[in-house]
């Protein structure tokens, strides 16, 4: 019950109303727009010329161990397995697929799933109700990125010149299919440098915050007197610490915006000068003293109420003044121009 085919990419001894059909579909890939609106048309396209009840796509995982369905479209609703099923790819009978380059064939599926009983996948698509299905691998140039998946609830319902046709399809989608493999892999790997970010920022936080806050004790006098050359010592830590205690909240900031929990919550009645800018300032003074440099300010900055998000308003002048300290060189004036017109504040640095 069970056939392995070698297709020939030829489409030779298409019917004409065949070849419009692929046209078709061409065309429609050529457009652009997303997989998944693609696959959806493809899904319609196919009524009629594949003896289909169900399609799927699916990827294989960044290390290579996994499947994972990526799209899946039926005729009927009790859908089994979904689209994100993961399905280990080493070892199963999957993997010589995608080594040979070769289609499958499965006439009768429940057969197939009392010969393989361990196959997870089998028995979810039996339980909807699929008695032959059609396998064919997909490859971006020589990689091998996953499988397009054909399958009818009636058995013997799928044959070679299926097969043909399946990898005419698969050539017309190959440009989407690549391009949104692409992107899936850029989203996975961006994924583990936002957490890799995520994690080293929230383990340093709370050392840095211990560093400072030790510092600051000595040069208050709480554990006593403390003599010039350790006082500038002492205020160096606080700088360095404070310095990459910032570093570390622009870090988690980041890890905020690119997850999308970083939320704009503006309020009426904020103060310009001591809610946001003098807040900025404060931050940078240290280290901008540090260098010789210092901040001169022109402006009715400290009378200004704004509405805004003070959080976001914070964390946007600090990283203006730290950018000015920090690129402008040694022994500079900062200046920040703040101009009132219209109801509007315009601030330079």
């Amino acid at each position: 019950g069970v056939a392995y085919i070698d297709v020939p990419s030829a489409e030779e001894g298409f019917s004409s109303e065949v070849r419009a059909w692929l046209g078709r579909i061409s065309e429609r890939v050529g457009e652009g727009g997303t997989l998944d609106k693609t696959m959806d048309y493809v899904w319609e396209q196919t009524a009629g010329f594949l003896p289909r009840d169900r399609m799927g796509l699916a990827f294989i995982d960044e290390d290579g161990e996994r499947i994972v369905a990526r799209w899946t479209a039926s005729d009927y609703d009790d859908i089994k397995l979904k689209k994100g099923y993961c399905a280990g790819l080493t070892g199963s009978s999957l993997a010589p697929i995608l080594e040979s380059g070769k289609a499958r064939v499965i006439a009768d599926l429940e057969g197939y799933l009392r010969h393989k009983p361990e196959s997870a996948s089998t028995r979810l698509l039996v339980l909807e109700g699929v008695r032959s299905n059609l396998t064919l691998p997909l490859k971006v140039g020589e990689r091998p990125v996953g499988f397009l998946f054909l399958s009818a609830r009636r058995k013997n319902a799928l044959n070679e010149s299926h097969a043909r046709m399946l990898l005419a399809l698969r050539g017309r989608l190959s440009q989407a299919i690549e391009r949104d493999w692409l992107i899936m892999r850029m989203a996975e790997s961006k994924q583990v440098y936002i957490s890799m970010l995520d994690f080293i920022a929230h383990e340093m936080k709370n050392p840095l915050a211990a560093i400072l806050a030790r510092a600051e004790t000595y040069l208050g006098g709480f554990r006593g007197p403390v003599d010039p050359q350790t006082g500038e010592t002492l205020k160096g830590i606080a700088r360095t610490a404070g310095y990459m205690t910032n570093m570390v909240r622009d870090y988690l900031d980041l890890t905020r915006l690119e997850g999308g929990d970083l939320r704009y919550e503006p309020k009426e009645g904020v103060l310009f000068g001591p809610d946001v800018l003098q807040f900025a300032l404060d931050q940078t003074e240290i280290w901008a003293a540090q260098r010789g440099s210092r901040f001169r300010v022109e402006g009715p900055w400290k009378r200004v109420r704004l509405r805004g998000d003070m959080g976001l308003l914070r964390t946007l002048f600090l990283n203006l003044a730290e950018n000015a300290v920090k690129y402008g060189g040694d022994a500079i004036e900062v200046l920040v121009r703040a101009a009132v017109k219209d109801g509007r504040l315009t601030v330079s640095v």
